[in-house]
């Protein structure tokens, strides 16, 4: 179970097990709570503001105040994503 608390008003778009679940500003105060087989996968506007939890345990997301940033989380936490290949000019 993945939960996500709003420190600040933020927004998120939310997929879980590959299924798009919805998209929705948030405000101060305010929970939502996600139950996935394998995987919430999240876009989150102000990404500082918001708290995530796994299955009652603090996950650190690295996000800032103000960034958008998107997360996976799977069974075991947050789930890396590769790198993205190098440009060239």
């Amino acid at each position: 179970m993945v939960q996500i608390h709003a420190r600040e008003q933020s927004w998120i778009s939310v997929s879980v097990d590959g299924k798009a679940v919805g998209s929705e500003v948030i405000d101060t105060g305010t929970d939502r709570t996600y139950r996935a087989h394998n995987r919430v996968f999240v876009k989150a506007g102000n990404s500082g503001a918001l708290d995530f939890q796994l299955d009652g345990k603090k996950l650190d997301v690295g996000g800032q105040y103000g960034e958008v940033k998107s997360v996976t989380i799977g069974r075991a936490g947050v789930i890396s994503s590769p790198a993205p290949p190098p440009t060239n000019p």
